[in-house]
């Protein structure tokens, strides 16, 4: 019995070490943003879809051992009207994402965007990936 419990411990500890080192991205809309933000991430081709309201979050996880070819790109839109799409690199601690009240990628300085791991869509994979809502 001693051993399926070291079994469980030793099980739960490497879940919690695969759920933590997992590098993840994260786009946030502000609590004082105006309408409601739809999305879609695309990571390596799984793609995801969802929706937020103001002060809102999500967050896609990337690849515990990135491959060459890895990429996420998420693009979004405010009301069916298009806003942007951005290429992600995620780090090992999470990447952030803001946008601004109006729902545009925030770029200041302040604004909370890691510039360094986020890049518009012109530079895409060699994959064929649209970045438009569905």
């Amino acid at each position: 019995m001693r051993w399926l419990a070291r079994l469980f411990i030793a099980l739960f500890f490497l879940l919690t070490v695969w759920f933590v080192a997992m590098p993840r991205a994260t786009l946030n809309f502000p609590a004082d943003g105006v309408g409601e933000v739809g999305y879609q991430w695309n990571t390596r081709n799984r793609i995801y879809r969802g929706d937020m309201l103001s002060g809102g979050r999500a967050t896609e996880p990337g690849e515990l051992i990135p491959r060459e070819d890895f990429y996420m790109v998420v693009d979004w839109w405010i009301n069916s009207e298009y806003r942007g799409c951005v290429k992600v690199i995620p780090k090992w601690y999470g990447t952030d994402i803001y946008l601004d009240a109006d729902g545009n990628l925030d770029l200041s300085s302040e604004g909370g965007t890691d510039l360094d791991r986020v890049m518009h869509c012109t530079n895409r994979p060699e994959e064929n990936i649209t970045c438009r809502p569905c």
